[in-house]
C-alpha cells in the first residue's frame, strides 16, 4: 500500500506531509480530525503491511511504551492498526525537527549544548534501562533525538525492540516477495545485526552472536555526540566495526572542547563495554558541569581479567577461530567459575568446532635425543702416587727437624 497526502488513517488522522522514512517505517505530519491539532503518525511497514502475528507483537510493544513517562522521552499518545496490516503510533509533532536536521544544516553543538544533551538524553536512557523489564533503545542516533518547542531534547523511536524491528523488516520483505522479484536478504560480514545503523553500532553488536546491553546505547550516544560536535562520524562511518581491527583508536574531540569533556566522549566509545560509563554517571556528570562550570574526570573502569579473557574469546569467535576462542572462554572460567556466560559461549564453540570440523591441533612429537655418554671415571692411580710422595716428604722434614 502507498500512503499519500490526504490519506485518512484509521478514520481519524489525515496525512499532511511525510516527515521522514526509515528502514521499516514512515513518519507523517497529520491532523487529528476528531480533536484537532497536528500529530506525528508513525506507520510500520508502509509498503507491504504485516502479518497478523507480527501486528500483534507490535501492538503489545506499543501498549507497554504508552506507560513510559519521562520529560525527555517523546510520549506515545495513541496507537492502532490501519486496514488490518499497518500498525501505527501517534505522538506529538515536533516542528523543530531532529538533530539530524541540525547536522545537515551545519548547525553544530557547542560544549554547553552537548552537556544539556548528555544530561537529558542520558537521563532518559537511564530511565529506560532501569525499567522492569529493562528497555534497551538500540538505535541511538541524531535522527532519533527531536527538539521540543522549548528547546528540550526528546528521545524517540524506542517503542520497538530490536527483535521486533528485525521481525518487522523480514516479514515486510517476505510479503513483498509474494508480488515482487526481490533479492534474498542476508547480512554481510562485518555488518551488525539487522535493524541497527552500522555507523552508530557498538563493536559487540557485530558478528553472529551480538551482545546487547545498556553500554551499547552508551556507545551510540558517544558517536552521536562526536558527530554533533564535529559534523562528521568517527571512523568514516564504520562504527564499532572499525574497533574490531587492531591499531584503531577512539578519536579525540577537536580543539575548542575541554579535555575533560573529550575524555567523557572517548570513554563512551571505548571498545570494551565494561570500560564505558553508565547512563547514570553521564547524566550526573553533565548536571554537575551545568551547575558548576567544569567537568569531573570520568571514572576509571578496571576490567576484571576474566571479562577481558571472555571479550577476547568473543573477538576470536567472530573471526571464526573457534578453538582459540574456546581456550579464552576456558581461561575466563578458571578465573571466575561463576561466569555462566563464558560457559555457554564455550559450549557454542564446541558446537561450531563440530560443525566446521576443525581438527584438533596435533602436538608434534619431539625427536628422541641420544642418551649422553656417562662421563668417564678418571683413574685415581696418578693421584695416589702424588699423595704418597707428599706424605713421605712431610715425614722427612719432621724427622730432620727432630
Amino acid at each position: 500500500m502507498t500512503f499519500q497526502k490526504s490519506t485518512l488513517i484509521d478514520r481519524r488522522y489525515r496525512l499532511i506531509s511525510r516527515a521522514g522514512k526509515g528502514g521499516f517505517a514512515e513518519v507523517w505530519q497529520a491532523s487529528d480530525t476528531q480533536q484537532g491539532g497536528t500529530k506525528a503518525v508513525k506507520i510500520l511497514s508502509p509498503d507491504s503491511g504485516l502479518s497478523d502475528s507480527v501486528v500483534s507483537m507490535a501492538l503489545a510493544e506499543h501498549e507497554r511504551s504508552k506507560e513510559l513517562e519521562h520529560p525527555n522521552i517523546l510520549p506515545i499518545e495513541g496507537h492502532g492498526v490501519h486496514d488490518e496490516h499497518y500498525p501505527y503510533l501517534v505522538m506529538p509533532f515536533c516542528h523543530r525537527g531532529s538533530l539530524d536536521t541540525a547536522i545537515q544544516e551545519k548547525r553544530l553543538l557547542d560544549e554547553d549544548q552537548l552537556a544539556r544533551l548528555l544530561s537529558q538524553i542520558g537521563g532518559a536512557l537511564h530511565y529506560l534501562h532501569t525499567r522492569t523489564p529493562r528497555i534497551l533503545h538500540n538505535d541511538i542516533k541524531p535522527g532519533n533525538i527531536l527538539i521540543g518547542d522549548s528547546g528540550e531534547y526528546l528521545l524517540t523511536d524506542f517503542g520497538i525492540s530490536t527483535q521486533t524491528r528485525v521481525t518487522i523488516q523480514r516479514n515486510s520483505i517476505d510479503r513483498r516477495r509474494m508480488t515482487q522479484a526481490l533479492p534474498k536478504s542476508g547480512g554481510k560480514k562485518g555488518q551488525p545485526i539487522e535493524g541497527l545503523a552500522p555507523a552508530y553500532a557498538a563493536p559487540e553488536l557485530y558478528g553472529k552472536t551480538p551482545v546487547y546491553s545498556e553500554r551499547s546505547d552508551v556507545f551510540s550516544l558517544g558517536v552521536t555526540m562526536y558527530e554533533l560536535a564535529t559534523g562528521q562520524l568517527p571512523w568514516r562511518g564504520e562504527g564499532g566495526a572499525a574497533l574490531l581491527r587492531s591499531g584503531v583508536e577512539v578519536p579525540e574531540l577537536p580543539a575548542g572542547f575541554s579535555r575533560r569533556f573529550s575524555q567523557w566522549a572517548e570513554a563512551c566509545m571505548h571498545p570494551d563495554p565494561h570500560a564505558r560509563p553508565t547512563t547514570e554517571e553521564l547524566e550526573q556528570a553533565a548536571q554537575r558541569y551545568l551547575e558548576k562550570g567544569y567537568w569531573e574526570a570520568p571514572p576509571v573502569k578496571v576490567t576484571p581479567r576474566w571479562q577481558t579473557a571472555e571479550a577476547e574469546g568473543d573477538r576470536l569467535f567472530r573471526d571464526g577461530q573457534f578453538r582459540e576462542a574456546r581456550s579464552k572462554y576456558e581461561e575466563a572460567l578458571r578465573l571466575n567459575p561463576a561466569a555462566g556466560s563464558a560457559k555457554e559461549k564455550m559450549e557454542r564453540c564446541q558446537e561450531a568446532i563440530r560443525k566446521h570440523k576443525q581438527p584438533e591441533p596435533v602436538a608434534h612429537a619431539e625427536k628422541p635425543t641420544r642418551p649422553s655418554r656417562p662421563a668417564p671415571v678418571r683413574k685415581k692411580r696418578r693421584f695416589n702416587i702424588v699423595a704418597n710422595l707428599v706424605s713421605l716428604l712431610i715425614l722427612g722434614v719432621i724427622g730432620f727437624a727432630g
